[in-house]
């Protein structure tokens, strides 16, 4: 059996609930703040964003570095949302 912090995860217990966000706040803090706040007030029991450094994980010429470049948040803001 497989466990999240005390709650076991398999057959037989409640199904356990990831809100999926990715990257859809659009590099908006205020954005993927009321996102996770809303997650959470549907009773989800994990919310997952997507947290790439573009510049770490892409190449410069990619369509992928473009992307998640005008869409990354501080590590400050990041730390802020882990704290909701």
């Amino acid at each position: 059996m497989l466990k999240i912090d005390s709650r076991p995860i398999g057959d037989g217990y409640p199904t356990y609930f990831i809100a999926e966000i990715g990257i859809n706040y659009n590099g908006s803090y205020d954005t993927a703040e009321k996102m996770l706040i809303s997650a959470a007030a549907c009773g989800v029991d994990a919310v997952k964003l997507q947290i790439i450094t573009a510049e770490k994980s892409y190449t410069r010429d990619s369509i992928s570095y473009s992307i998640f470049q005008k869409n990354e948040l501080s590590l400050q803001e990041w730390r802020s949302l882990v704290e909701i």
